[in-house]
């Protein structure tokens, strides 16, 4: 981008300082920075700036995407994404820190420390923004991240998912996958698990596991996911297919294989380990289920429609 005119980056500062941005956020080196990446027609709806584990660094949510900016004097890290990929977005409020944890289908986004009043704004907003994506409003391509491409499928957000369904489908990644043999003896398997814009649900297995023979011999399996702490559990019906399609193989491949953090540790996911045949990706494709909540002793239920 050429460099920004005095106007340009007079609006930026304005912004900046009408999404909640103390005085002292506003001397930081993402702040000064920013008007060199967002258009001079793209407008700012919500900004955080707090600590992740490199440092200080901001999330920018703008009408056209959300940026992650770590402005260093010799680097710069910036990343985006599009609505299309967001999961969800949390905000934990108490003690000494606030934390705010964007949800995306390529990493998780985590600030510590930022603004309370600053960060329910960026949360409205990005809310605003996916209702705008789930409502067929908004047209938007995947971009790239660090030039790894997401899954190119259409959007066409929430399409017989309730809104907290498909939320909770999101921001999880472990289901336990229940699937048939050739005699009707019913097989149980945790799996990790990502998720498209059409809620189409991919595994990753190899073709000599039982849970491989019994998907290819009988397509109906089930998926149980649940969150312990806040009591949640979603109960999924669908129809197992074996993915063709390189791209999608691919990207799979690289989501469920590449390591993950856990606290202090950093493990894989057991498929990497097992030693029966080569990989193979299926796609699950929901057919109803349902949905409860059973956190702060009350219960919320729903039942997801059978798609057509």
């Amino acid at each position: 981008m050429p460099k920004p005119t005095v106007k340009h980056t007079e609006r930026i500062h304005k912004a900046l300082i009408d999404a909640g941005l103390s005085p002292i956020a506003m001397l930081k080196a993402e702040s000064r920075y920013l008007p060199h990446v967002i258009h001079t027609d793209e407008k700012i709806g919500g900004v955080v700036n707090g600590w992740y584990e490199n440092g200080s660094a901001m999330l920018v949510a703008t009408d056209r995407r959300i940026i992650f900016l770590d402005k260093k004097p010799i680097y710069t890290t910036k990343e985006e994404v599009t609505y299309d990929v967001v999961a969800g977005v949390r905000l934990d409020i108490g003690g000494v820190s606030t934390v705010l944890t964007l949800h995306t289908r390529i990493r998780d986004f985590k600030l510590k420390y930022v603004n309370p009043a600053s960060a329910k704004r960026f949360v409205r907003y990005i809310e605003k923004q996916q209702l705008e994506v789930a409502g067929g409003r908004r047209q938007q391509p995947v971009v790239s991240v660090d030039n790894r491409e997401v899954l190119n499928t259409p959007v066409e957000a929430f399409p017989f998912l309730t809104y907290e369904a498909k939320s909770f489908l999101d921001t999880n990644s472990i289901a336990v996958l229940s699937t048939k043999d050739n005699k009707g003896k019913v097989s149980g398997a945790v799996v990790y698990y990502i998720v498209d814009q059409l809620d189409r649900v991919y595994i990753l297995t190899k073709e000599g596991t039982n849970k491989a023979k019994n998907m290819t011999r009988n397509s109906q399996v089930a998926l149980t996911i649940f969150d312990q702490i806040n009591l949640r559990t979603l109960q999924i019906d669908g129809i197992a297919s074996i993915e063709k399609d390189q791209k999608t193989i691919g990207y799979v491949f690289s989501e469920i294989t590449k390591p993950r953090r856990d606290t202090k540790t950093e493990s894989v996911a057991p498929v990497v380990n097992i030693d029966k045949g080569d990989f193979i990706v299926f796609r699950i494709t929901i057919k109803g289920g349902d949905f409860s909540d059973f956190g702060a002793n009350k219960l919320s239920k729903s039942t997801i429609k059978e798609s057509n």
